[in-house]
């Protein structure tokens, strides 16, 4: 799922790089991390994602998803068709609101994370926007299904996400997710103590498997393309670093 479909960047002051970066959507379900923050900041916010669909009726939306792959909460993209008026706001309301039709373009997105944005319509660009951050970023596992992904705006692998789990029998686990929520395809974190022998290798491997103990390391992490991690234990520390 090739979630960039261009970047463009500007020079603020010269202390932040700031963008924007366009993808077009499938219809169903869109994984996406937000790669960008908002300014002089080390978090985004829901309003860093928007969508260029004029679609009415709360068709489009996006939910932040729970350790068991449960939806935790919900918001909708509204259009000056669907008629929602906010205080302090001319005209009719563009953006996302949550299920009282208040606005939620403020709510936080943590880096490293990723939401699912589920459009009616194929082709819908979902654009994000903000600052540029390299910084590496770590993320505190949950007992179960985390979603992550790529917080940089440029193209990474596999081989970016590492875990500091020394958890054996290929328990912990990256999977791609399709338009239905669906796994595309799994790959498996293993220690030296699973004793994988790798060419070229010394020792054990240590890192991401296919399912034939062939190395993964190399398979393409979009800008901005959300995985599903699942580990055994909680507070396992899942480690993202740019593709610098």
């Amino acid at each position: 799922m090739a979630l960039i479909a261009g970047l463009a960047m500007a020079q603020v002051q010269s202390a932040n790089t700031v963008g924007f970066s366009d993808a077009a959507s499938i219809s169903g379900y869109n994984w996406v991390a937000l790669d960008f923050t908002t300014i002089g900041q080390n978090s985004g916010t829901l309003g860093g994602i928007v969508l260029d669909d004029s679609v009415t009726g709360y068709e489009n939306n996006v939910q932040i998803l729970g350790t068991r792959g449960n939806t935790l909460v919900m918001y909708y993209w509204v259009t000056e068709d669907d008629e929602v008026e906010v205080d302090g706001v001319d005209g009719y309301y563009v953006g996302w609101v949550d299920g009282s039709d208040e606005p939620a373009g403020d709510v936080v997105l943590a880096r490293g994370n990723s939401v699912l944005v589920s459009t009616k319509n194929a082709n819908t660009t979902i654009r994000r926007s903000g600052e540029v951050q390299t910084n590496v970023v770590t993320v505190s596992s949950a007992s179960g299904y985390n979603f992550v992904g790529n917080p940089y705006p440029i193209n990474s692998t596999l081989g970016h996400i590492t875990l500091d789990d020394s958890v054996t029998g290929y328990e912990n686990n990256v999977q791609y997710l399709g338009p239905k929520g669906n796994t595309l395809v799994m790959y498996y974190w293993v220690t030296e103590d699973d004793e994988v022998e790798v060419d070229g290798v010394d020792g054990y491997y240590v890192g991401w498997v296919d399912g034939g103990d062939e190395p993964a390391g190399d398979v393409t992490l979009a800008a901005g393309e959300g995985v599903l991690v699942s580990t055994k234990g909680s507070g396992t520390a899942i480690t993202i670093s740019p593709n610098l």
